[in-house]
């Protein structure tokens, strides 16, 4: 018969068991799902480095196909719909869990943006439409009564605290920046290429958009169509350049669209009654203006959690630029920017086809990040859509090629697949299933170097470049470089760079050159491969190849005032300023006719620029 000592010692012993059986299963699954995701780099990494294309699915033993950029938008389209952000100054599981009671949730994150805030997509719009029913007012009557889907958490408001052993929401922090310690970890790594590609794997995917960047981004437009269909029912905005085209990074700029009468507009004519509206100008640029001012009034008074509105009306593309404080995103709308949602819907074609074209960018942008090559606003320098342009071209001549020319992706397209710009008829193929996958099997570090090679020595001052025919052919433009606008090639998307920054930029890429090739060698006591070219310490030995703006920010050194000097450039007064899809903003250069063929088609409404 058991004392009562020893049933208590007994008791503990199970106790202890049972914790113990506890804690293995989640440190086995956890460790399990540790195995997981180390094996899916593996395969990851050895595809990118020997040329092989397997996709993310696939690494994980699945099956999966590239989705068409259309696609992309209507999903993305449909969970900004179903999405409502939530500032909240209390607890944010308390939060979700007074909007779990409305309807079921699919995903949450609390965001942390100078202010607490909780993005939650519901799993059916008509949950949103319910939670509407349940939110009132300030009683302040300065406060504007708008409905939107900005909401404010009371903290005063009853709600479930939180449970033990709940899910809690998962915090998001966005706009990250590469940290010296995110450098000093990937040298840390075991002394390979393959271990070293790894590491510096997660430092580009900390930099690179994430899905919740796209939720953010998506959401915006979709409140700011929310305000405009009150009273203009069937108006669109949608994300262009790298908020969408898939070579954005978390903290860009947001570039939207805005089109207030889509072209595919189905008007009843039989219906005898009309609405009564007014009427606009009949020249389109004037109409645009007219059309972009009445929503730029909206979005200042009416559009909570916006600031700094800037009507920028007479540039040759009118936008309208403002801060959206709760997604701490800078913001550009503009009206039915056609070529800049075509150029982007190329570019995300471009990097579909090829899984290396996007891990090459983002490798290139933060080297011309370190370089202080590139900024976050226009000037003399290379933009990041021009870095984009200058790494397909290079792709497009490898032999044989990563990238197909763009005439041939027009050779592919079908019936669905044509457009109109500027009263000319364009074609390029949609369906990625449609692209010949490549045959080149060079690895990522062999095609970077080439890429750094191939720019160091090439002639900018003589040659143009062509992704239309994947070529370079000779020009006799004054400007320093010239890179063909694939929708237009009377605009070159390069004006702006100026011939110091030119100069500036082949240097640095030589400095890569030499870089890779002396440090190809593992030593685990120095930086070397791929993170030579980023780290502060490999830099030490030249100005132009600093990298002290990575940790300081973006800052004005001295050497680029003196650049901007020497080019006659003072802020934003450059002859030529381009947006993210290369799209010439603001021009004073008249481009000379090279007498090649756009992208176009012909047709009845127009013909190639010729």
């Amino acid at each position: 018969m058991a004392t009562p000592l020893t049933s208590m010692l007994r008791g503990k012993q199970k106790w202890g068991n049972s914790f113990n059986n506890i804690y293995r299963r989640c440190y086995a699954s956890k460790r399990k799902k540790i195995q997981k995701d180390e094996q899916t780099d593996k395969v990851h990494m050895k595809s990118l480095f020997e040329g092989q294309k397997v996709n993310e699915k696939t690494a994980r033993g699945g099956k999966s196909a590239a989705r068409s950029y259309r696609a992309m938008l209507e999903q993305r389209h449909e969970e900004a719909a179903r999405s409502v952000l939530v500032r909240v100054p209390v607890c944010p599981q308390d939060v979700c869990d007074s909007l779990r009671a409305v309807g079921p949730i699919h995903k949450a994150y609390s965001l942390h943006k100078g202010k607490n805030y909780l993005l939650v997509e519901f799993q059916r719009r008509e949950t949103v439409e319910k939670l509407m029913q349940h939110v009132s007012y300030f009683p302040d009557a300065c406060q504007m009564p708008v409905r939107s889907r900005l909401l404010y958490a009371m903290s005063t408001m009853h709600v479930q605290r939180h449970r033990p052993g709940q899910s809690i929401v998962p915090e998001v922090v966005t706009n990250k920046e590469l940290s010296e310690e995110d450098f000093i970890a990937a040298e840390s790594t075991p002394a390979s290429l393959y271990w070293c590609a790894i590491r510096w794997r997660h430092c580009m995917k900390r930099v690179a958009s994430q899905d919740i960047g796209y939720r953010l981004r998506f959401f915006v437009c979709s409140v700011i169509k929310d305000l405009i269909r009150t009273s203009m029912p069937f108006c669109r905005v949608e994300p262009f350049g790298s908020s969408s085209n898939g070579f954005g990074w978390d903290g860009c700029d947001l570039d939207m669209m805005v089109t207030l009468r889509p072209p595919d507009l189905q008007i009843n004519s039989t219906k005898r009654f009309r609405f009564l509206t007014k009427r606009g100008s009949e020249e389109e640029r004037v109409f645009g203006q007219q059309c972009l001012d009445l929503v730029g009034e909206m979005v200042r008074s009416l559009l909570p959690s916006t600031h700094s509105i800037n009507k920028v009306l007479n540039a040759r593309v009118p936008i309208i630029k403002f801060h959206h404080e709760a997604t701490a995103l800078d913001c550009d709308l503009s009206y039915v920017n056609m070529s800049g949602r075509k150029m982007s819907e190329l570019m995300y074609l471009l990097g579909e086809t090829d899984r290396r074209v996007r891990v090459l960018m983002t490798t290139v942008k933060q080297w011309a990040k370190s370089c202080d090559l590139t900024r976050g606003h226009p000037g003399p320098w290379p933009a990041n859509f021009t870095l984009l342009t200058l790494l397909v071209l290079f792709l497009q001549t490898r032999s044989p090629p990563v990238l197909p020319p763009l005439r041939h992706l027009q050779d592919l397209a079908g019936p669905g697949d044509h457009f109109i710009i500027d009263d000319v008829d364009y074609a390029f193929v949609t369906d990625v299933s449609k692209v010949p996958k490549s045959t080149n099997t060079q690895t990522l570090d062999e095609l970077l170097k080439e890429f750094f090679h191939f720019y160091g020595h090439f002639d900018f001052g003589g040659q143009g470049l062509s992704l239309i025919e994947g070529s370079t052919f000779p020009r006799q433009t004054p400007s320093p470089m010239y890179i063909e606008n694939p929708l237009d090639i009377s605009h070159n998307v390069s004006i702006n760079v100026s011939p110091a920054y030119v100069t500036r930029m082949q240097e640095a890429m030589l400095q890569a050159v030499h870089c890779l090739e002396s440090k190809s060698v593992p030593d685990t006591t120095k930086p070397w491969g791929l993170l030579c070219l980023f780290h502060p310490a490999s830099q030490s030995h030249s100005p132009a190849y600093s990298v002290a703006s990575l940790f300081e920010g973006e800052g004005e050194g001295g050497d680029v005032q003196q650049l901007e000097e020497e080019n006659g450039v003072h802020g934003d007064t450059v002859s030529g300023v381009t947006d993210s899809e290369g799209t010439v903003v603001q021009s004073s250069d008249s481009s000379q006719d090279l007498g090649k063929e756009t992208l176009s088609c012909g047709g009845e409404k127009g013909s190639a620029v010729s």
